[in-house]
C-alpha cells in the first residue's frame, strides 16, 4: 500500500469514526427526509416515484429518482429501517472526506489537501447532514467524484474518459436537481479551454441522458418560476425584475449568514451578528468570490472548481428565498474551504511581506478554521439536545398510534410524511379551509384519527375551529399535558 492509499484509507476510517460518534438515530424534523423514506417505499412496492403514505399513491416529481433508488435498496434489505438509511449516509460522508483530499491534491500540495480534508472531516454542518436521510451528502460525494475526474482528464480526447465524466455528472443530477451545475461545470470548462467541439458533444450527451426525468417532472421548474413555491397554482409567475430582487435578498442571506456559518462556525451569524461579525462575513464572501474570479479569468488548473462554484452559487441565489438555508451550502463546503484558503495565500503572496509571513499567514488561517470546526463539532454534534416538547410530543403521538391503533387506520394530521414514517399508519393532511370543508375532507377520506399538534400555525387556524364547531365528531383519546398535543378518534356518526 503506497502513501496515497494509506492517506485515503486513514481519512475514510476517520470519517466513519466521526460519523458514528456523532450519529443521531432520531428522525429529523425536516419533512424532506420523511418524503425520501416514503418514496423508497413506493419504489419497492411497485409504484415507482410515488408517495404511498396516503390511501392512494400520489405521483411524486419533487425529487430526482437517484437517492430514493439508493434508499429502496435499504428497504429491500431491512424494511422501514431509518437507522440503516442514516448509516448509509455516514458511508457517503466517509467518501466525501478522501474525495475532498483527492480533488485538492490534484491542483495543490498534499499539505493543503490534508488541511482541507481534515476541516471537511470536522465540519459540524457536514457531520449533521451525514446522519440525515437527505441527499446533500450523497450529492457532495458524487459531484466531488465528477470534479475529480474532470480535473484529471480535463484535456483528454479519449472517448472512454468522456463517457465516464458524462455519467458522473449526469448521476449527480439524478441525485439532486442542482446537479445540473455539475453538468454545466464540465461543459463550461471545455468552452473555457477553447474545446468547443468536446463541450458541445458532452452537453448533447448529458441532455439526452437527463431528458427522461426533465420531461416527466416540472415540479422544481414550477416552484422556481412562481413567487410562492408552496402555492404554485395561485402564485403569479416571476418577472425578470422579481428575479433580480430575489437574487439580492438571497445574496444578503447567503453572504451574511449561510456561507459564513458554514466556513466560520465559531460565530452564530443567524443571530444578527454586528460589527466584527459582519466584517468577517463580508471578508469570507470577498475571498470566496476572489477565488472564483481569479481562477476562471486566468484559466488556471483550479478553474473547474471556480466554474462549478460560480454555477452552483448562481443557481442557489436564484432559488426561492423561502428555502434559503445552510443546507444548500453543504455540498460545496470542502470547495469553499479550499477556495478561501487559496485566496488568502494568493493575496498574501502579492503583498510586500517576507517569505516566512507569506507562508505562515495562510497556514495559520487554515489551522484556525480547522480548530474552529472541531470545537464546534465537539460542542454541538456529539451530545444531541432533546427535541422541543412540542416536537417530542408530536413524535410520541406517532409512536402511540403505532401501538394503539389498527394497522389499517387512517390518521389526519399536519406533516403526514413524518407521521407515516413514525407510526406506520396511512396518513392524510387537512385542507387550509373553513370547518365545514375540513370536515368534508375528513369524511371523504375515511379518517379514523386526528392528531392536533402545537407545531404549526395552520393547526389552530384551520383544524381547531373544525374540532370546536363539530365537537361531537371528535373523541379525545390521548393527550400530552405539557404541549397539549392530542390524539382524537373521529366518530363519523356521533350518538
Amino acid at each position: 500500500m503506497n502513501k496515497t492509499q494509506k492517506t485515503l484509507l486513514t481519512f475514510f476510517a476517520a470519517a466513519l469514526v466521526v460519523g458514528w460518534t456523532c450519529f443521531d438515530e432520531r428522525l429529523s424534523r425536516l419533512g424532506d427526509n420523511a418524503e425520501f423514506v416514503v418514496l423508497s417505499k413506493g419504489l419497492v412496492t411497485g409504484h415507482w416515484m410515488s408517495f404511498v403514505h396516503g390511501p392512494e399513491p400520489e405521483p411524486a416529481r419533487k425529487f430526482p429518482p437517484g437517492y430514493p433508488i439508493v434508499l429502496a435498496a435499504v428497504q429491500l434489505v431491512s424494511p422501514d429501517n431509518v437507522s440503516l438509511m442514516k448509516s448509509l449516509n455516514v458511508l457517503f460522508f466517509a467518501l466525501v472526506v478522501p474525495l475532498a483530499w483527492l480533488v485538492v491534491r490534484e491542483v495543490d500540495t498534499e499539505l493543503t489537501a490534508t488541511l482541507v480534508a481534515a476541516t471537511t472531516l470536522l465540519s459540524p454542518h457536514l457531520i449533521e447532514f451525514s446522519h440525515q436521510v437527505l441527499s446533500e451528502v450523497p450529492y457532495a460525494a458524487l459531484s466531488l467524484a465528477a470534479l475529480l475526474f474532470l480535473l484529471k482528464y480535463r484535456h483528454s480526447d479519449i472517448p472512454k474518459e468522456w463517457i465516464v465524466l458524462v455519467v458522473l455528472a449526469v448521476s449527480s443530477y439524478y441525485i439532486r436537481t442542482i446537479g445540473l451545475t455539475a453538468i454545466g461545470m464540465v461543459v463550461c470548462t471545455q468552452f473555457l479551454d477553447g474545446r468547443y467541439r468536446q463541450g458541445f458533444l458532452i452537453g448533447v450527451a448529458a441532455a439526452i441522458l437527463i431528458a427522461p426525468w426533465v420531461l416527466s417532472s416540472s415540479a422544481y421548474l414550477d416552484q422556481f418560476s412562481s413567487v410562492n413555491p408552496y402555492q404554485t397554482d395561485s402564485s403569479p409567475g416571476v418577472s425578470i425584475g422579481f428575479l433580480f430582487e430575489r437574487l439580492g435578498r438571497n445574496l444578503s442571506k447567503y453572504g451574511l449568514v449561510f456561507l459564513p456559518t458554514a466556513f466560520a462556525p465559531f460565530l452564530d451569524f443567524r443571530q444578527g451578528v454586528e460589527g466584527m461579525g459582519v466584517a468577517l462575513a463580508v471578508a469570507i464572501d470577498l475571498l470566496f468570490f476572489y477565488f472564483i474570479v481569479m481562477t476562471i479569468r486566468h484559466g488556471k488548473k483550479e478553474a473547474p472548481i471556480g466554474v462549478y462554484l460560480a454555477l452552483y452559487v448562481f443557481v442557489v441565489l436564484l432559488w426561492p428565498e423561502v428555502w434559503a438555508d445552510t443546507r444548500f451550502v453543504i455540498p460545496i463546503i470542502p470547495l469553499a474551504i479550499y477556495g478561501i484558503f487559496w485566496s488568502v495565500r494568493d493575496i498574501t503572496s502579492r503583498l510586500p511581506l517576507n517569505d516566512t509571513l507569506k507562508t505562515r499567514i495562510p497556514m495559520g488561517l487554515a489551522i484556525a478554521v480547522l480548530l474552529a470546526n472541531g470545537l464546534r463539532t465537539a460542542n454541538t454534534q456529539i451530545d444531541h439536545p432533546p427535541y422541543h416538547p412540542v416536537w417530542r410530543d408530536y413524535f410520541e403521538a406517532a409512536k402511540w398510534a403505532k401501538t394503539a391503533t389498527p394497522p389499517d387506520a387512517i390518521i389526519l394530521c399536519r406533516k403526514p410524511f413524518l407521521m407515516n414514517v413514525m407510526s406506520g399508519r396511512t396518513t392524510v393532511s387537512y385542507p387550509w379551509a373553513v370547518p365545514d370543508s375540513v370536515l368534508s375532507v375528513i369524511k371523504a377520506k375515511s379518517v379514523d384519527y386526528v392528531v392536533y399538534d402545537q407545531l404549526f400555525s395552520s393547526t389552530p387556524r384551520y383544524l381547531l375551529p373544525t374540532i370546536r364547531q363539530h365537537g361531537s365528531h371528535f373523541k379525545g383519546l390521548h393527550q400530552y399535558p405539557q404541549s397539549k398535543t392530542t390524539v382524537f378518534q373521529f366518530v363519523a356518526k356521533p350518538e
